[in-house]
């Protein structure tokens, strides 16, 4: 079965860089999924830092989401699984900081605490299958030799997830060889 965007969602994957596009459609033939954001203005990027979204500030060209001065299209994409049951995206990694924070007087609540790792298993179930998808697309692409996907639940690409000093769980970049 293959899976259809929005409308919408079409319109911010076409911001990105074909090498996302073709990775997202691959991806879209096995699994429902969300596109939150393609390509933001400088502004946003700086919005986003403000409120500690994200650890890079508009202007800098390791923004990759920043298109204009640095790129055409970009570099990366916000995806989410998309919830059968309940199509409200949630986001496991700005919960998991309230939850484990030791000043939270109520601890970890069992509720909340499987709730996360329901979430966390579906964005991470969504990482391996676009990073998977990503390899296809280079493979069977010569433009795109040795390229990849970085997941934003795993910078340093070892496979520990528990490593991780930022998550964005729903962030996917472009990594040239």
């Amino acid at each position: 079965m293959s899976y259809v965007l929005s409308p919408a969602e079409e319109k911010k994957l076409l911001t990105c860089h074909d090498f996302i596009v073709k990775s997202v459609r691959l991806v879209l033939k096995y699994k429902d999924i969300v596109v939150i954001e393609g390509s933001r203005s400088v502004e946003t990027q700086d919005a986003y830092f403000a409120k500690k979204v994200t650890k890079i500030k508009g202007n800098d060209p390791r923004a990759k989401h920043v298109v204009g001065a640095h790129r055409d299209l970009s570099d990366a994409i916000d995806l989410a699984p998309q919830y059968p049951t309940n199509p409200v995206l949630r986001f496991p990694d700005h919960r998991i900081a309230s939850i484990l924070d030791p000043r939270n007087s109520d601890g970890i609540k069992r509720s909340n605490l499987i709730s996360m790792c329901k979430e966390w298993s579906e964005f991470t179930m969504l990482a391996g299958l676009m990073l998977k998808c990503a390899e296809e697309v280079a493979a069977s692409n010569k433009e795109y030799d040795g390229w990849r996907l970085r997941w934003g639940g795993d910078w340093n690409q070892n496979y520990l997830l528990s490593d991780n000093e930022f998550n964005d769980l729903p962030h996917f970049e472009i990594w040239r060889k």
